[in-house]
Parts: structure tokens; sequence; C-alpha cells
């Protein structure tokens, strides 16, 4: 187990490598040779400018055709930094991808957990490919299995049992770190969307108040809001307005990647309220109101759960040193009189 660990980190050592040197040395593209062209074309724009303005004597001209030449330059290496940071990004995308394929074909999955995987990482904002994050989390399987055998070597005078507990202890903590990251990263977004899901409704019931559709009304506020539950908006809205989606899917689409039952009800609510020619934005200030009555609860319910939880640090924590201090002095007097009497 342990040099099929070690091959597959040395494959995907190589692979990290070709990549790296790919990005490191990159083939003259198309738009490297535009932008050299585009540097002499300047430079021989600014040799005409100076020449002119030699034969006329003035210099408003070269100031001018300097500036713009400068500008054009300036122009160009921001596009060329661009231009770097988007080749890097391909560059990490493409070792990803040759990462999860060598993966793939070493551990197969079924179409159903990459599917599952998939509604996870949507749930939990994680922009990377269902593929590319499997063969993250079985990558990190290897390094367990390859640091806990380097562990185990390190220790040579421990007992076996103890070593032996240590390495699954090490690769249990490797196999779940990618799956504990992504449970922490859905419970937060989660609260994050519910949190921001009442003043989003009340804004959603204010705009088609104000005479727009749920529609436009979705696009104006994503445009508006810079959270979670704007960005998933903005996705139902591109959803409706570019694949063709109608809006009751769209809506059952975004709670379902969201994972919240309050979009869920949200969902509905507006798929039978549009099924039964109810009024737009009173259910929207019906939803915005039971959302926040809601949210009100759960925080009353964490409050109340505070008083379990301290009994725990109370018992161990404090109470040890508040009888420490209290009985201290009797202790040592009981103990001088001992010493005293005998």
């Amino acid at each position: 187990m342990a040099v099929f660990a070690a091959a597959l980190s040395a494959l995907a050592a190589w692979v990290a490598l070709r990549a790296a040197l790919a990005a490191r040395f990159p083939a003259p593209s198309q738009d490297a040779l535009a932008s050299s062209q585009r540097r002499r074309r300047d430079d021989e724009t600014l040799g005409r400018a100076r020449t002119a303005t030699g034969n006329t004597g003035s210099n408003g001209t070269l100031d001018d055709e300097a500036g713009r030449t400068m500008g054009g330059w300036a122009s160009a290496s921001r596009a060329g930094g661009r231009r770097l940071q988007v080749r890097e990004r391909s560059a990490a995308r493409r070792v990803l991808a040759r990462c999860s394929a060598a993966v793939a074909t070493l551990v197969p999955v079924s179409r159903t957990a990459t599917d599952r995987l998939r509604l996870r990482l949507s749930q939990a904002g994680v922009p990377v490919p269902a593929s590319a994050y499997y063969g993250v989390s079985v990558t990190a399987v290897a390094c367990g299995l390859v640091l806990a055998s380097a562990a185990s070597s390190l220790m040579p005078a421990a007992d076996s049992a103890v070593r032996l507990a240590f390495c699954l202890a090490l690769a249990g903590a490797c196999a779940c770190a990618p799956w504990a990251f992504l449970e922490v990263r859905t419970r937060a977004r989660r609260a994050e969307i519910e949190a921001a899901l009442p003043a989003t409704l009340e804004m959603l019931a204010v705009t088609v108040e104000a005479g727009l559709t749920l529609e436009r009304a979705l696009r104006a506020v994503s445009a508006r809001r810079h959270d979670a539950l704007a960005h998933e908006l903005s996705l139902a809205d591109d959803e409706i307005s570019l694949f063709g989606y109608t809006r009751d899917q769209a809506l059952e689409r975004m709670a379902r990647r969201c994972g919240s039952d309050d979009l869920a009800l949200f969902a509905s609510s507006v798929a039978v309220s549009s099924k039964a020619g109810a009024p737009i934005a009173s259910i929207l200030k019906r939803q915005a109101a039971a959302a926040r009555t809601r949210r009100f609860q759960k925080l009353e319910a964490e409050a109340n759960k505070i008083p379990t939880k301290m009994v725990f640090p109370l018992a161990f924590l404090v109470m040890p040193g508040v009888f420490i201090v209290a009985i201290s002095p009797a202790v040592i007097s009981i103990a001088n009189n001992v010493t005293e009497v005998f």
C-alpha cells in the first residue's frame, strides 16, 4: 500500500512539474505576437513624430504623440498582466484536470457519487469540478499514507500498537480533511444565506411593488448586494434569461444549490402563487416576515443553549480554581495545627 501511495504521489508530482514548466516557459502565443507588433508600430509612430517635430520646430505634436504612445504602452502592460494571470489560472486548471484524470483512471467513481459531490460543492460554494475535488481527496489519502509510513519509520523505539494507532490517525485525518472542509464551508454558507434572506426578500418586495417583474427584481437586487444569496440570485437570473429555464425551475434549482429550507419554502410559495394568480409582492412580504421570525427563533434557541454549554467549562475549569482558593487557607491552618500537636 505504501508503494502504491508513493507511486501515486510521484505521478502527481511529475504532472505538477510538467505543468509548472509549461507555465514558466510558455510558447509565444498570438497575444504576445500582437503585443510585440503593437509596440513596434508605437516606436515607428514616435520616430515619425520626432522627425516632424524637428522639421517644424514645435513640441506640441511630440508631446501628444508621446502621450498617446505611453498610454498605449500602459494599456498593453495592463493587458499583459491580465493575460499572465489568466495563463496562471489556466495552468492550475490544467494541473487539476490532469491529476483528476489520472486519479479517475486509477480509482474510478460512479456517476451517482459524482453528482452527489457536485451538489455538495455547489452548496459549499466551492468553484471546483467534482472530478478535480475527488482527485484532491484521493491525493490527500495517498499523502496521508506516505506521511504515516514516514512518521512510523521515525519512531523505532515506540511500541508497535502505538505506531499503528498513530499511522491510522494521521492517515484518517488526511483522508477526512477535504470532506470536513466541505462540511464547514456548507454550514457557513447556509448560515450566511439564511441571515441575508429576510432583507433580500424585503428588497424584492419593494422592487416588485415599484413595477418591476420578479425576474427584473432578481437582477436588480443581485446587482446591489454582495453576498452568497446575491450570487445565487444572479445565477438564477442567468438561468432564466440565457438557458431557457422557467422562473419556478430556476428558483427550485437555486434552493437545491443552497440547501436551505427557507429558500425551498420561498421557491415553492412563488410557484404556488404564480399558478393561483396571487400578487407576488404580498407573497414576498409574508415570506420576508416569516423568514425574519424564523431567524429570531433560531437565535433565541442558540441563546437558550448557552447555559447548557457553560456547564462543562464551569465544572472542570472554573470551579476547581474556586475550590482551591476557598479551601486552601483552611487546609493550611489545619496542617499547621496538626504539626503543632504532634
